[in-house]
């Protein structure tokens, strides 16, 4: 058959042609199966008739304009451009982007710049074909690439790629990257991409083998040359509009900015601390606090859940429910796990000033350069004496690469659960294996010590089945929706599954806190960020409300609660507040009496004065909390 096809090149061209279109009509048709396409845009389509038979009228304009330029053989140029001109104009009109011919224009100039700058290479430089070739595939690979990445990115979450976005694939690691793929958009939308790419570069690649020399080869320089001039010039216009390049350097700029500002910033701690002038009443104490992972508190029974995935926190045990103190209404301060932790574990906060009255929220380095150069909670701690752990079932990407694992350095011990034996060699390593570092901490305290213990869990993260060990009980079954289908009831089966091993765990340590040396004893639990479990998980650029909806649990001994009756009976009567989880910092100052210069008792919950309520209360980059979650 390859010989057949070898002697009847038409034939397979043909061929080629019909199952790369076939494989663009799965790619595209597969997310309207599924409904990943949000209604919104199918809304847009149907509304705006007369927008989109504008937008195709400026769609062959523009192709016709362009494909001018160059001289191919047999239409070449009409098809290669052709896919050039939909993966580029797709974002723009998925995001609708502002019409008109000359934006659209500019937009083209990229592609146009690189495919004849293909062709005059591979013309001028026959001698050195394979040189040539692995420069084209690789230039093409990363026009056709990004295309793609942006198309499936604006398809399943409804907008184009944000920095906050760019920001966190930059802090992400590879386990976290292979679980969001196959979670989110499955195993064969993956591999469809992947082929279709793969497709696309092998037709771009025969496409640039047959093209014809430009008759002029002055006339071609001097079109390379315009090209490239436009592109240079409206590289501000293009960028706006879909290019993952400018974008993920924008990205990786503002995230160098951060870490190169907590290194400089932390050069010189003990001098940094001198002016917080950190004092400290008690001693003998130790406080764990217990960082979540994208638990929602929509399906935790303690807030009216259905199903028993709290079995611990709505406990009949007078003890127990005298030792919890639960948050009814507290939201997270951002959706992303980097940006979430590392607010939550800093001075700064979406309430700061300088965050207030900045009006420009399209540079995220602004918070993460704030973060870091702020104080961190395990310095002040630190400055006030007390002894700091940071045990994570996370993965560190390295020492700076990751800004949690940047700021964590700041502990005074830091372990990760990666890089002890694996147990459950199917599920990985479970947020039950914090425990045996929990009690090493613990029992090597000397008399006296005050300790603050970091458990930074895997708590929900995907894959939800691989949340709790394998031979962790499932709940039974509820009968529910029927138009759900059994992928999402089952996802929501992982999940809530997930929730019950977080409420045991829970349960676990505040028993080995009872039982340990430290008569003094709290414990702080909260989640990084909720879960929109039927739908995208979480993502800023598709925010939900259920996705800033976390859990914020204090469980708090016997004798934390005689020695310290006031802080604690302040804590009962700010329960039923709105509360924010990057005022964990504050928090957990208070619940281990640590003073400070500048503490503003306004948003310290431990605090007579506490006055975080639904007029004033803020969510990422200074942004009212009831402008996106309106049902506060």
């Amino acid at each position: 058959m390859l010989g057949y096809f070898r002697r009847h090149r038409a034939v397979a061209s043909l061929v080629q042609g019909a199952l790369l279109a076939a494989l663009m009509t799965l790619f595209l048709a597969w997310p309207l199966y599924r409904s990943w396409i949000s209604a919104n845009f199918l809304t847009f389509v149907m509304s705006e008739r007369l927008r989109t038979t504008q937008l195709l009228v400026e769609f062959t304009g523009c192709w016709a304009l362009w494909s001018a330029i160059l001289y191919w053989r047999g239409g070449a140029g009409a098809k290669i451009y052709a896919f050039f001109l939909f993966f580029e104009f797709a974002p723009a009109i998925l995001c609708r982007a502002p019409s008109g011919l000359y934006e659209y224009a500019c937009l083209c100039l990229f592609p146009a710049c690189w495919t004849l700058l293909a062709c005059m290479l591979a013309q001028r430089f026959a001698g050195a074909k394979r040189l040539v070739g692995a420069l084209l595939t690789a230039l093409l690979a990363a026009g056709v690439a990004q295309y793609i990445v942006y198309f499936v990115y604006i398809v399943r979450y409804g907008r184009r790629l944000g920095s906050n976005t760019l920001m966190t694939i930059l802090g992400t690691n590879l386990v976290e990257a292979r679980s969001f793929l196959l979670d989110q958009f499955g195993l064969l939308p993956t591999l469809m991409s992947a082929g279709l790419l793969l497709s696309l570069i092998r037709l771009l690649r025969a496409l640039i083998r047959n093209c014809r020399s430009i008759k002029s080869p002055r006339r071609g320089a001097a079109l390379l040359c315009l090209c490239a001039a436009s592109a240079l010039f409206c590289r501000t216009k293009a960028a706006s509009y879909s290019n993952l390049f400018f974008d993920f350097q924008k990205g990786y700029r503002q995230y160098q900015t951060a870490l190169d500002s907590l290194e400089k910033a932390h050069a010189d701690p003990q001098r940094r601390l001198e002016d917080l002038k950190i004092s400290r009443e008690g001693r003998g104490e130790v406080c764990v606090i217990v960082v979540g992972e994208s638990a929602s508190r929509r399906h935790m029974q303690r807030w009216g859940y259905r199903r028993p995935t709290t079995p611990w926190l709505c406990s009949e045990d007078a003890e127990t429910q005298e030792s919890l103190i639960v948050m009814e209404r507290a939201y997270s301060c951002m959706v992303h796990t980097e940006s979430a932790v590392t607010l939550a574990l800093s001075q700064f906060s979406n309430y700061d000033p300088r965050v207030l009255l900045r009006l420009d929220h399209s540079d995220s380095s602004f918070m993460f350069t704030g973060i870091m150069k702020a104080f961190s909670l395990f310095e002040i701690l630190k400055g006030a004496g007390v002894k700091t752990h940071w045990f994570s079932n996370q993965e560190k990407i390295g020492a700076y690469n990751n800004l949690v694992s940047a700021l964590s350095r700041s502990a005074g011990e830091q372990e990760f659960v990666e890089d002890l034996p694996l147990v459950d060699h199917k599920n990985g390593h479970q947020d039950e294996e914090l425990l045996p570092l929990l009690h090493r901490a613990l029992e090597r305290a000397q008399d006296g010590e005050s300790h603050a213990i970091f458990l930074h869990l895997r708590g929900s993260h995907w894959s939800y089945r691989n949340s709790a060990p394998e031979n962790w009980p499932w709940l039974p079954r509820v009968k529910g929706n029927k138009l759900l289908s059994r992928e999402l009831r089952e996802r929501i089966d992982a999940y809530d599954r997930s929730l019950t091993y977080t409420d045991d765990l829970l349960r676990q340590i505040s028993e080995i806190l009872a039982r340990s040396k430290f008569a003094v004893s709290s414990m702080v639990y909260f989640s990084d960020h909720g879960e929109d479990v039927t739908g995208v998980g979480h993502n800023f650029d598709a925010f939900k409300p259920v996705m800033a909806e976390i859990p914020v649990v204090l469980w708090l001994s016997p004798e934390y609660r005689r020695r310290y009756a006031a802080t604690t009976a302040r804590l009962r009567a700010n329960s039923g507040r709105i509360f924010t989880s990057d005022l964990i910092c504050p928090l957990v100052l208070g619940l281990m009496h640590v003073q400070y210069a500048n503490a503003v008792p306004e948003r310290q919950l431990t605090s007579e004065k506490y006055a975080v309520n639904e007029q004033n209360a803020r969510f990422w980059e200074g942004r009212l909390l009831r402008s996106v979650v309106p049902d506060l």
